[in-house]
């Protein structure tokens, strides 16, 4: 019986590992493979009585102009756990550029997931 719970224990603590392996490999995928992009960010300076002055950073892509999305595709995008995608463009520096926003994946174009 000792036997059968030392096979157990390794058992599950090498699919622990394979299963914390496989959360790396994915995030290292998206950074090889993905394009290094920069967002612009707008900031915010609030005061706060118990934390006193800090800073909190929002992201100008955030806030996509009406005419980018479609108007019959607006109140589908407002669900949740809808997955909507971003089509780009960069400026000179690298910067990100929001082009459309929309449920289906454009082709062709690179495009932010979120």
């Amino acid at each position: 019986m000792r036997k059968y719970k030392v096979i157990l224990i390794i058992a599950v603590v090498v699919l622990q590992a394979a299963a914390l392996a496989a959360v790396v490999m994915q995030r290292e995928t998206v950074l090889q493979d993905g394009d290094l992009v920069f967002m612009r960010t707008l900031p915010v300076d609030p005061r706060d009585l118990l934390r006193g002055d800090y800073v909190r950073l929002g992201y100008e892509v955030a806030n996509i102009p009406a005419e980018r999305v479609r108007a019959e595709e607006f109140k589908e995008m407002q669900k949740p756990e809808r997955r909507v995608y971003l089509a780009y463009s960069t400026d000179f520096r690298n910067v990100m550029v929001p082009e459309k926003l929309t449920l289906s994946r454009p082709q062709g174009q690179p495009l932010f997931a979120g």
